[in-house]
């Protein structure tokens, strides 16, 4: 909390700063302008807290070294010192060292503490915040009753107005209806008196003044300790004050005449011995030489002109806007954020950028959808005719298609697939399908079309694959209608062209033929040529599609086929990435299914350690909330999920340690940390979330962590806050065992420690 306060603190005092700068800078005189400016800084300090918490920030090396804490709650992550290179996280000794295995986080000693200086801090500022929060209660209760208790006037010259005995001056009492409060003897006033007096005060009112100096106060409240908030409540005071002068002095009275008003009303005041008994209820009594020598001066300054006051709104603006949004970190050179090289995007900005690509795109086809099923016949002809012409117009080939889906016209989409394969087989846009049980004229002319396109020497690999799927017709039937032909075709591909990959499209073929109809003779023939194959790619690929599709006929195990095959294709190639990702995904398969059959009351200790790892890992990448939720109830689902998985995590660190020889211990270690990384990220705590990382990355290599895709969301936040050193280091070790992207990794390593920020893409882990 003291860190936090320290941090307000600062901010505050350099969005004051830059704010003044950029008003000395433009030259602003007019007291309205200034107290606008002002005003602007008020709302910002008062909503500093909540943007700390909520808003987005960027790291600003400005606050002073801060030793680390000696002590620390059991479940967190240890302290670092400084010198330790790389926030390597340390491993436990002793008999904990034992219990938990190399990987897990450990727990500083706690030390006998007598004196919590944090409490005792705490409990000063509440008890500061609480007399200064009285007295604005207290003020604000009196101002109401005073209203309350005022005597309406309806006189022609004090419309609108009260009049009290309690008040020895004109008050301006209210928030969203201020109202006018004159002293009794207002009627023995002379009527330019009256007019000026009424002028200054409806401009308060005008100006909602009360409600800004009523949150003025309530500022100097939260940050009674800050010089500051004292500053800035009289600032605003007597800027009201001159801007409500310079209003009765355009109104044209004499600046002579209306000073000796305003003597006279502090001589009523002194009198009196007080404005109002009424702590924080009306305006301060400002300067009163101040305001006499400025109104004496002569005129009024005039208000900005309008491309200065834009300019003075932005510089502003953009000042408030850096401060407040600034992270800031300890100076110390151990704890200096890591910055990147000068003109570098800024993770969040590869992101949005990529985001804001996918939003164009998503639009641009939510625009030509709508237009697809507004459009008429003749004018789908004109963009036919359009589409011959361009054939590689790619928005234009979407609109086109959909109108015939809409409209229901085969024939019409079936001609344009013709034409496309007759003309365009290899291009940029590839031909649809044509289903032969809706039109097998327009089939079997597509299929003679697509063997005179083999039969030109220039064809290239895409035209074989693209004639395959074509006789193949996955889409609409469990058995390809001329799937032997597909074969033949790919497997041609393959002789003309073999460094291209066609064990993807061979596997797909030959898992829709034998999931359609396992006993039918050629999908027989089929399994015996996989049994028999040396091709571990093209088993795996086999076995990826198997298990993906649904099963049409039973007593078909599409999962026991498919682990024939993976078995076969590792004792082949013991490293293939596609074989061990099919295998993790059906061990998976197999093992909870038999825990859903079971108990949790029975389980042993390792099913209980996956299904525990299981939870972490999918509350990471799958709690995402629909975009159509309110953002509020996105956050607070958001901050849930964290904080839940965060429990789980830690329950899942636990009963790894208690099983350390189990198989999954390794992800277990990993995820749980990954896990805690994020929910510290979230808090804020980014050393600790670099602590995390750290430890995750020294997990056991398994098999998952070996050939699986590793989530690199969290160390994409961590570059932009600064911890570029820990994140390269996560990077290094990754690659050292990770097989899907281990030398992107070292890359990505290598560009962090130069200053460069690489698109890392935040995959999930998920199979």
């Amino acid at each position: 909390m003291g860190g936090q306060i320290l941090e307000w603190s600062v901010r505050a005092a350099l969005i004051a700063a830059g704010t003044a700068a950029v008003l000395s800078m433009l030259r602003v005189r007019s007291a309205a302008a200034r107290h606008a400016a002002w005003t602007v800084v008020l709302v910002a300090m008062l909503a500093l807290p909540a943007w700390n918490t909520w808003g987005p920030r960027a790291v600003l090396p400005v606050l002073p070294a801060a030793r680390p804490a000696a002590a620390m709650d059991g479940n967190a992550m240890p302290d670092l010192a400084p010198a330790e290179t790389g926030l390597a996280a340390q491993a436990p000794t002793g008999p904990r060292a034992a219990a938990e295995g190399p990987f897990l986080p450990v727990a500083a000693a706690r030390p006998a503490r007598v004196w919590n200086w944090e409490w005792a801090a705490l409990g000063v500022y509440l008890a500061g915040f609480g007399v200064m929060f009285l007295r604005l209660a207290a003020g604000t209760l009196r101002a109401r009753t005073l209203v309350r208790r005022a005597a309406q006037q309806n006189t022609p010259d004090a419309h609108g107005v009260r009049a009290s005995a309690e008040c020895a001056a004109p008050l301006t009492v209210g928030w969203l209806r201020p109202v006018v409060v004159l002293p009794e003897d207002w009627k023995r006033w002379p009527a330019a008196e009256l007019d000026a007096v009424l002028t200054h005060e409806r401009e308060h009112a005008r100006r909602r003044d009360p409600l800004v100096q009523w949150l003025a106060l309530l500022n100097r409240c939260v940050f009674w300790f800050h010089p500051l908030s004292w500053w800035l409540e009289r600032k605003l005071s007597a800027l009201a004050e001159h801007a409500c002068d310079e209003a009765v002095l355009r109104r044209g009275h004499d600046p002579r005449d209306y000073s000796e008003y305003l003597i006279e009303l502090a001589r009523s005041v002194q009198r009196a011995g007080a404005r109002m008994p009424v702590w924080g209820a009306a305006m301060h009594r400002s300067a009163l030489s101040a305001r006499i020598h400025r109104i004496l001066q002569g005129g009024t300054p005039p208000p900005p002109s309008r491309r200065r006051a834009a300019i003075a709104a932005i510089l502003c603006g953009l000042t408030i806007a850096v401060f407040a949004a600034c992270k800031l970190e300890p100076g110390h050179a151990g704890w200096a954020a890591q910055k990147p090289a000068p003109g570098q995007p800024s993770m969040n900005d590869l992101m949005h950028t990529r985001a804001d690509q996918n939003a164009k795109e998503q639009a641009q086809n939510t625009r030509l959808l709508q237009e697809a099923r507004e459009l008429t016949p003749q004018q789908a002809n004109a963009l036919v005719a359009r589409l011959r012409a361009n054939p590689e117009d790619a928005p234009l080939y979407f609109e086109v298609t959909r109108y015939y889906q809409f409209k229901g016209d085969t024939g019409g989409l079936d001609a344009l697939t013709l034409w496309y394969i007759q003309h365009e087989p290899g291009g940029k846009m590839p031909p649809w399908t044509i289903n032969p049980d809706w039109d097998r004229a327009a089939y079997e002319r597509g299929k003679q079309l697509w063997l005179a396109n083999l039969k030109d020497p220039r064809a290239g690999a895409e035209i074989y694959r693209r004639a395959a799927r074509y006789f193949a017709e996955l889409n609409n039937r469990h058995q390809p209608p001329d799937a032997p032909e597909a074969e033949r075709i790919l497997l041609e591909g393959q002789s003309r062209y073999p460094a291209e990959n066609w064990a993807a499209p061979l596997g797909e073929l030959y898992a829709a033929v034998i999931a359609g109809d396992p006993n039918a003779p050629y999908a027989r023939d089929l399994q015996a040529k996989l049994a028999a194959s040396n091709d571990p790619q093209l088993l795996a690929e086999t076995a990826q599609w198997m298990v993906r599709r649904t099963l049409p006929l039973g007593g078909f195990d599409a999962h026991a086929t498919a682990s024939s095959y993976v078995d076969r294709a590792l004792s082949i190639d013991p490293d293939n990435r596609a074989a061990h990702l099919v295998h993790l995904w059906i061990d998976e398969q197999r093992t909870f299914q038999q825990m859903r059959a079971t108990d949790q009351e029975h389980w042993p200790a390792a099913d209980h350690l996956r299904f525990l790892r299981r939870q972490v890992e999918y509350a990471q990448w799958a709690g995402q909330t629909d975009q159509a939720t309110p953002r509020d109830l996105r956050v607070k689902y958001e901050e849930l999920r964290i904080e839940g998985n965060e429990e789980t995590a830690r329950e899942l660190l636990a009963a790894a340690a208690r099983n350390p020889k189990d198989p999954d211990y390794g992800n277990a270690v990993f995820f749980a940390n990954m896990a805690l990384c994020n929910a510290s990220l979230h808090r804020g705590d980014k050393r600790a979330a670099a602590r995390y990382l750290l430890a995750a990355s020294e997990a056991p290599p398994t098999e998952r962590l070996r050939y699986g895709s590793i989530d690199l969301s969290v160390a994409r936040h961590l570059v932009d806050w600064g911890e570029r050193d820990a994140v390269a280091q996560f990077l290094e070790r990754c690659s050292k065992y990770n097989l899907d992207r281990g030398k992107d990794m070292a890359e990505w390593a290598a560009e962090i420690r130069k200053g460069v920020n690489p698109d890392l893409l935040p995959y999930n882990a998920s199979l």
